[in-house]
């Protein structure tokens, strides 16, 4: 679309996909709607390098308010099984 040269029809369309998109709901953690539209670069951290390396091989993990815990879970056996 030319900014520069937008017809009534061109804006009005433009705020009819807007309402649209704003208005529409995710379900749960499923974003394929946005597929292609965003971007989310790493973060220039690693999560389970961090939590691994506040660990002693007696602690117990909780993990709380981090999603399902899969992260932790799938990294090793003495995490997944305290």
């Amino acid at each position: 679309m030319n900014y520069e040269k937008a017809t009534d029809m061109d804006i009005s369309r433009l705020k009819e996909q807007w309402l649209t998109e704003e208005n529409a709901a995710f379900q749960g953690w499923d974003f394929s709607r946005i597929d292609g539209r965003w971007d989310c670069p790493d973060a220039p951290w690693d999560y389970r390098a961090i939590v691994k390396s506040y660990l002693k091989d007696t602690d117990i993990l909780l993990d709380m308010g981090t999603g399902g815990g899969e992260v932790l879970l799938t990294d090793t056996t003495r995490l997944a099984n305290p």
